[in-house]
């Protein structure tokens, strides 16, 4: 099924707000965009301040509360209602319906737009298009109506661009610097963005906040550094940017599982599984290399392939020129005989 978003214009009209006494509160009715041409204020959107000023656009959604500052001056602006639609196409079938009520077509509140002269254009295109005395061309109506809000989708997008740089810049000062500390009003400060927006715009794109993600870096250096032969964990918590062995220490558990030395040791661990429930699976599937992976599970015909391949593996792993002695064993079987391949297996090694 395709599904694409459509945008009926219902109306364009162009109003002069009288200053009074008193502040008013409005319901906005439908999605509509606001072009301030005269005048300035302060508006309370859905009880958030918005200070509006002229040749400035607003994008309004359904359901939005809205209060006028009674000190506000008279404000002179064109409003454009719209509403959104989905068209589904399945086979030679279309139907159109509302979009969900949450559906916004860029976000709601200020919008931030450079060519201030060009949408001013298009906005008084509209309203002039639709005045009673003008001959409507409804195809020429529809283009500049389809043309703005394309090119606002753009800008917008432009935007979220360029904010998203930034992000990306933190990130790579993260990977090279993982030594150093670093704060979160440092990292903002980077960006040019305040710490809140620096950390809502850093979890929109990557899921964590900068420095639950600079901690993740940290602990995935470190287990590539504990690998290493002869690493010591008092070198690597200063090279990743920890200043406690014992804060490292508990992180490193927190996130990985098991303590610094015990993740050092994991690598040289020489680990064989015998079990009838997959064990040696799953232990591959957490990236564990096996020794030697027996399945003991009693299939009808492992009394006559004992004598042959399977038989063939055990003597295979006895037979390496460098004797595989495993640390651990894991273990398992159902009381039919397995046992018998076990005490085989451990003759063999």
């Amino acid at each position: 099924m395709d599904i694409q978003p459509l945008y009926l214009l219902s109306s364009v009209f162009k109003r002069r707000s009288k200053k009074r006494s008193s502040s008013q509160l409005r319901r906005i009715p439908a999605h509509m965009l606001i072009f301030v041409l005269k005048g300035s204020g302060m508006l309370l959107i859905n009880g958030a301040i918005q200070r509006i000023e002229s040749f400035e656009l607003y994008y309004l959604t359904p359901g939005m509360m809205l209060e006028l500052s009674e000190q506000h001056e008279p404000i002179e602006y064109y409003a454009i209602l719209f509403e959104p639609l989905v068209v589904k196409v399945k086979s030679r079938d279309r139907s159109v319906t509302e979009s969900a009520e949450d559906s916004f077509l860029f976000p709601p509140g200020h919008i931030a737009i450079h060519n201030t002269e060009q949408v001013f254009r298009r906005c008084s295109s509209l309203y002039d298009s639709l005045k009673p005395s003008a001959e409507r061309d409804e195809f020429s109506l529809r283009l500049t109506f389809e043309t703005l809000l394309q090119s606002l989708q753009r800008e917008i997008a432009g935007q979220q661009k360029a904010m998203s740089d930034p992000i990306d810049r933190s990130i790579e000062h993260m990977e090279r610097n993982l030594g150093e500390k670093m704060i979160l009003a440092g990292l903002a400060h980077m960006t040019n963005l305040t710490p809140e927006t620096y950390s809502r715009l850093f979890k929109r794109k990557t899921g964590l906040l900068p420095l639950e993600y600079l901690t993740r870096l940290r602990i995935d250096e470190a287990k590539k550094l504990l690998l290493h032969e002869d690493s010591r964990v008092k070198e690597i918590v200063g090279q990743v940017g920890f200043r406690s062995e014992f804060y490292f220490s508990r992180t490193f558990h927190r996130y990985v599982g098991v303590a610094p030395s015990i993740y050092m040791k994991r690598s040289k661990l020489k680990i064989a599984a015998a079990s009838s429930l997959g064990f040696g699976d799953v232990m591959k599937s957490l990236g564990v290399e096996l020794t030697a992976n027996v399945d003991l599970f009693w299939y009808p015909w492992l009394t006559e392939m004992l004598s042959t391949e399977t038989w063939g593996a055990i003597k295979a792993v006895r037979n390496n020129k460098v004797r595989l002695i495993p640390n651990w064993f894991v273990m398992s079987w159902t009381p039919n005989g397995q046992h018998q391949i076990m005490d085989a297996l451990l003759e063999s090694l």
